[in-house]
């Protein structure tokens, strides 16, 4: 690899932990600064996991977030006593119990995407159709290596 190549790959390196870190922080302070200040960004991924499909159980929930069914049961606990999730019994089978946001989770997610939304705007503002299609690709590529080194 030539020098520059790993200069390339240095810095998109340090912009994907920058990323991260500055993600991690601002929604610290947003939580922090907020009416939801009673929990963690940790509890806000699990409300926005949740938000994702419809009658998830515990299972399902932890397999997406790859926690041990007891850990999430402890996250679940904590959402439930705060009012962001319920336990709903299964319609079509009563031994299931789905996990699901109420109307504080709901909100809640709703302002998080909004922020999710706006983190979009900035990073394609200016962009034609062919680069926000180039972004896309890359993080559809960038998302299935991740979930395959998951799978290992």
């Amino acid at each position: 690899m030539s020098d520059n190549k790993k200069k390339e790959m240095e810095l998109l390196s340090d912009k994907l932990f920058m990323l991260y870190s500055l993600t991690t922080q601002h929604e610290n302070a947003e939580l922090a600064n907020s009416q939801f200040n009673d929990i963690t960004v940790k509890d806000l991924h699990l409300i926005h996991t949740i938000s994702l499909d419809k009658n998830q159980t515990i299972t399902q929930i932890a397999k997406k977030m790859s926690l041990t069914k007891g850990t999430l049961t402890s996250s679940i606990d904590k959402l439930e006593n705060l009012g962001y999730v319920i336990r709903q019994r299964s319609v079509k089978d009563r031994r299931v119990i789905n996990i699901e946001l109420t109307k504080k989770g709901k909100l809640l997610y709703r302002l998080h995407n909004r922020e999710h939304n706006e983190y979009i705007k900035v990073l394609t503002e200016g962009l034609n159709d062919q680069e926000k299609q180039d972004i896309d690709k890359a993080l559809d590529r960038l998302i299935a290596y991740l979930e395959k080194s998951e799978n290992k």
